[in-house]
Order: C-alpha cells, then structure tokens, then sequence
C-alpha cells in the first residue's frame, strides 16, 4: 500500500547500491567548485591578493606598495620597509617607489641599503634631485673620501644643472689662490708670492688672458718690472678648478735721484794716514758707482761702500746711481786736490775779516761798516752796535772801545778763514785741523795741541751735530774762541770772541 503511494507520488524506492557512485561524484565536482571559487577568489579580488601578499605569496606589486603604505601609516616603519621591498623587486623601473623604499629603510637605520636604493633611483630618472640629496647626506654621513664625494657631485650637477651641486663641489677642491702683496700701484719691482691649499697646482697669466691648465705653472715669485700686470690664476686639484683670483698691479719706477758729494769740490789736506775721504750721500736702495779719473762712470766702475779715499793729488770724481731695478740717475761730479800737511789749528793769526779780538777798536769797525742800525748798553764800559749782518760787542779799556766778540748770522759777510753762514758743517772742518776722532758721549775731539789749542765738535744724544767749536789760549791769559752753530748740517750763525781767564 505504502509502496503504492510512492509510486503515486512519483517516487522511487532507494537503492542503496545503484546510488553511491553518484553521490561520490557531486561531492567531487563540488570540491572542484570550492577550489575554483576559492581560486577566482584569491586571484581576481583585492582582497584575496592582500591575504596572499599578507602570507608572503606573490601578489602584484600594487598590493605590496599599498601594504606598505598602510603599514607606515600604522607606525610598522619596519613592516613598510619588507612590503616596499617586495614591491619594488616586482616594479623595479618605479622611481617613486624606489625613492620611498630608500627614505623607508634609511628611516629604520638601514643606510647601507637605502643608500643603495637612492642610487637606484637615479638610475631610473638622473635628472631629478631627490636620490641625489639623500645619497649626498648619506655619503657625508659615513664619511665617504673626497673622490667618492666628487665624482656624485659632478655627477649631480652634470645632469641637473643645479648651482646648489657645483657650489658644494667647490668645496671639495682647492680654495682660490691668495696673492702677496696685494695688488696697487707700485714704485718698485715686485715679486709677486701664491699660495693656496696643500696638494693644489697653481696656473697663471699675467696679460688678462683666462688661466688654464695649460698656462704657466707657478714654482716661484713672479717678478712684475715696470709696467702694468692683470695677473689671474687658478688652483687645481682632485679633477677640479678652484675660484679665480685676479689681481692689477701697476709698476710705475720713479726717477732715480742722483748721488751727492758730502764735500764741497776744492782742496783738502790729507788726514794723519796721507789720505782724505770723500764721503758720498747714496739715494736710498740705490748702488753708487764711481770713477776718479774723470771717465764716465757705469756698472763696471768702482763701487762704492764708505767713503772714496784720495791720496794727495788732483781728481775729477764722477759718479751715477742705480736702484734695484736697474734704473740710472742722472751724473754728479766733482774737483778735488789734497795737499799733504793738516790745516792750521785756529790760532793768532786768524782774524774775523780784519778783526782781531781785544785789538781792533771801534773807530776800525765804523769805518769799515757805516750802516750801524742801533747801539745797545753802556757806551763808558760794555755795549754792542747792532749791523744788518749781526752784533759786534765792545768792551772800554783805558778808555778805547775794543772788539771782544763779533756774532754773524747771516752770509752778508765772511767769517774766520773765509767761513759763511750757509756753509755746509764738513766745509767748515775742512778748513781746520781735524785729527779724525771718534765721537764719544756727545763730543768729538778735532785735536789738543799743547794743552793751549782745542777744537770740537758737540752733538746731541740722537747724533745730531749742533755745534763746531776752536779755542786757544793768547798770551797765557786770555781764550780766544770760535764758534759755529749747526742745523740741518748747516752753519746757521758764527760767533768770534775773546775772554779773560
């Protein structure tokens, strides 16, 4: 009955048996089905390729840049930087990507590698700065040497053609050159010193042109003679070129002064030795060169050192200067004969003009000189009559007006021997007995002839000659003195007098 109604119903009895292969089948197909699903899954959806990045099964590189993304928005430095690595091992032509691996790993210490991957990166785009910013800190930071340093920044600047490479890049090579002394107008040669850092090679010029390596290679001072000299000059080294350094100087020699002869031209004694030295006033920095005989004077001819020594005899002495740089005064000459015997010591014989001291009387000099401007003191005992060239005292004895002193201080008139105010000092020497003396604490000692004979010459503590003074005694009661006072080497007054003792 029971089997009727399923018949009915159009079911069929179960047979264990004729069913079992199917059943094996469907659970087959639907584990096919599930791989495939689970395949399709993992392949064609962005989150299946996430899992399988996730695991460390290949994923596109897009899936592990943006793990890595993600990762380093999360604080997983470490993380981003794995993720980072796998993407770009899968996208190794993405300068991007390779710029965000490199600041990735240099940000968890790994320098070394990021290093790697900043150059990486400038292989895949050279004309962008980022990779070569980052590799430049890196390299400095590991202290890389000063050719590693230079070929990354000739190569930075080569392909960007960023001043801010070619600015560093200088610092790495020489500094400019430094030069000494520093240029201007000069009156003499100069030799002109470079310097500049260690290991560096110096190339000038010296007309304006540009220096090159191929100009003149500096070894010593440079000798700038007259004339005007733009100097320029480069330093080299590690394949770079420093700064140049340019610098003017203008040589403009100045006359040479000539030589002057410290001796009037005239006759002179010759000293105890037999001979007279003629000293010479040798213009600074200069030579003197000399002849005796009255030939021209050059280069060749005497040189002189301290004094031209003349033995009695006649001479025409000339004589040119020349400087360092071998310029030429203009000539001096002068005539010079030495006598044998020594002047004559001031003495009796020796008069003021026609003046002796305590002998000649007013009467005489009214006479001889008309114009009296004025007469000064008590005309009974000691007075003095004033004269255009100076003062002429009297002193009253038995009743007549003498002479005791005569003071000059102009070359209205001659004095002693021929002497006038003007004179040079080594003239008035030469007029008296001048034994050659050293000067000793401020006093040089002409000569002392029998105690009743003296002459001096005084100077200050700096050795400036103030004074030329003779004495002598008359009469074994009385000096008789002479005196001429001294500035700038020059008589500038004289004084003639007498005095008791």
């Amino acid at each position: 009955m029971e089997e009727d109604e399923a018949i009915f119903r159009g079911d069929r009895p179960l047979n264990p048996q004729k069913n079992t292969p199917m059943i094996a089948g469907i659970c087959v197909l639907s584990g096919l089905a599930l791989i495939l699903l689970v395949i399709c899954f993992m392949t064609f959806t962005s989150v299946g390729q996430r899992w399988k990045a996730s695991m460390g099964m290949n994923a596109p590189a897009a899936v592990y840049w943006q793990l890595g993304d993600e990762a380093l928005a999360a604080g997983d430095t470490g993380g981003a930087a794995g993720y980072y690595e796998s993407a770009f091992s899968r996208d190794s032509s993405n300068y991007d990507g390779a710029i965000k691996l490199a600041d990735t790993l240099s940000s968890v210490g790994n320098t070394e590698r990021a290093e790697r991957a900043y150059r990486k990166a400038i292989s895949l785009d050279p004309t962008r700065t980022e990779a070569y910013d980052s590799v430049i800190k890196l390299m400095i930071a590991r202290g890389a040497d000063d050719a590693e340093m230079v070929d990354m920044l000739k190569l930075a600047y080569q392909n960007t053609a960023n001043a801010e490479y070619n600015t560093l890049l200088l610092t790495y090579g020489p500094s400019t050159v430094r030069f000494d002394p520093e240029e201007g107008t000069y009156d003499y040669a100069v030799k002109l010193q470079m310097a500049c850092d260690d290991g560096a090679t110096i190339y000038y010029t010296t007309d304006g042109s540009q220096p090159t390596i191929y100009s003149n290679k500096y070894v010593l001072p440079i000798e700038l003679g007259e004339g005007v000299f733009t100097v320029r000059a480069i330093a080299y080294r590690n394949d770079l070129y420093s700064g140049e350094t340019s610098k003017t100087y203008t040589i403009a020699f100045p006359a040479v002064p000539a030589p002057q002869f410290n001796s009037m031209p005239g006759k002179y004694a010759a000293n105890e030795d037999g001979r007279k030295i003629i000293n010479v006033t040798v213009p600074e920095g200069c030579t003197v060169y000399y002849t005796t005989d009255g030939s021209a004077p050059t280069t060749d001819s005497s040189e002189y050192d301290d004094g031209i020594s003349l033995k009695p005899g006649t001479y025409t002495l000339r004589m040119i200067a020349v400087n360092s740089d071998g310029q030429t005064s203009s000539e001096t000459s002068a005539e010079y004969q030495i006598i044998e015997e020594l002047q004559a010591a001031f003495n009796d014989e020796d008069s003021f003009l026609s003046f002796r001291v305590d002998v000649t009387t007013q009467d005489d000099v009214n006479k001889q000189f008309k114009k009296l401007l004025e007469t000064t003191g008590d005309t009974s005992t000691f007075f003095t009559q004033h004269y255009s060239f100076g003062e002429v005292d009297f002193t009253v004895k038995s009743g007549v007006p003498l002479v005791t002193a005569v003071r000059i201080t102009n070359n209205d008139i001659t004095g002693v021997r021929g002497s006038k105010v003007g004179w040079s000092a080594q003239d008035v020497l030469d007029l008296f007995r001048n034994e050659q003396n050293e000067i000793v604490n401020g006093e040089q000692v002409l000569y002392t002839l029998d105690n009743d004979q003296y002459g001096w010459v005084e100077y200050t503590s700096s050795g400036v000659m103030t004074s030329i003074n003779y004495m002598y005694v008359r009469n074994g009661s009385q000096l008789v003195e002479l005196h001429y006072t001294i500035e700038d080497n020059e008589v500038v007054g004289m004084e003639y007098c007498i005095s008791d003792m």
